[in-house]
């Protein structure tokens, strides 16, 4: 399996995807149904962050399959966060944030995943003290 799915921590407030290698769409619809369980067990919003610093960009079709994908979240989730650096990520975020900007309103960049990570607590705090829903 080139995308493996767990905890991010022993908190249990942030799944993490880390893509390993050219991955197939098959491979990432059962992540995402692995992270959508895993976040519906939750008692409070848990945050996604997506690893992909150390993948091959993703297969042809990326916009529509992130887009089912973010339209298929738990009730639960919160902000979807991609670890990338890639330029060609960077432009197929773009693109997804002009053709689906409220959807996208609830994902983000970093550049790495100790980033990631920072913004998922930036995230969870603001939760926590009523700053965002």
């Amino acid at each position: 399996m080139t995308i493996n799915v767990a905890w991010d921590n022993d908190s249990k407030y942030v799944v993490r995807f880390d893509v390993t290698s050219k991955s197939d769409w098959n491979e990432f619809s059962h992540a995402v149904e692995t992270a959508k369980a895993m976040i519906g067990s939750a008692d409070a919003t848990v945050d996604l962050i997506i690893n992909a610093s150390q993948g091959a960009a993703p297969p042809p079709g990326a916009l529509l399959k992130f887009r089912r994908a973010q339209e298929s979240r738990p009730a639960n989730q919160g902000v979807t966060i991609i670890v990338e650096s890639n330029l060609f990520a960077r432009m197929l975020f773009a693109a997804f944030a002009r053709v689906y900007p409220r959807l996208a309103d609830l994902m983000w960049l970093a550049p790495d995943l100790a980033e990631a990570r920072r913004l998922a607590e930036v995230w969870q705090k603001a939760r926590a003290t009523g700053a965002v829903a």
